[in-house]
């Protein structure tokens, strides 16, 4: 595994690993903050994992919110498909991965992507951590993501 470093929000009150070489950016796009990896398809994609934080009712469940959030994906992501949904424990937290295809254009190439996301529910608020890669560049990458979720604090 590559060198790694961590990084903390106060505001949302979290902290993960992310690889030591990989781009921060903070406040992207409505996202709390997103790892930017290595390019590939010749340059045209930037592999990503990038987290985002939402302040729920307290009586949203992790398998409301897993729905809701699959519905807006559904409703906002051209082509989005998923593939797979189960459980697992984040920090001893319990958790939904799902994954997901996908299509983008990007420089006027259309890009087939598969997705990862974990989310998970702490203090009131539903963290997704997003692993977003083209396919074919997917195994080579998962290490990071997994990397990102069992470090998350």
């Amino acid at each position: 595994m590559k060198k790694s470093q961590t990084y903390t929000n106060s505001e949302y009150g979290f902290s993960v690993n992310y690889p030591a070489d990989w781009d921060v950016r903070e406040d992207i796009d409505g996202l709390v903050v997103a790892f930017d990896g290595p390019t590939v398809l010749e340059g045209i994609y930037d592999v990503n994992i990038n987290v985002n934080a939402e302040r729920i009712d307290e009586k949203m469940t992790l398998g409301d919110y897993v729905v809701a959030s699959d519905l807006k994906a559904i409703d906002t992501i051209p082509n989005y498909k998923k593939v797979k949904e189960y459980t697992a424990k984040i920090n001893g937290l319990e958790a939904t991965v799902l994954e997901a295809t996908l299509a983008v254009k990007c420089n006027g190439k259309k890009v087939d992507l598969k997705n990862k996301y974990a989310i998970v529910i702490k203090d009131k608020v539903a963290y997704t951590i997003a692993y977003d890669t083209p396919a074919e560049s997917h195994d080579e990458y998962v290490d990071c993501f997994d990397l990102v979720i069992n470090s998350f604090k």
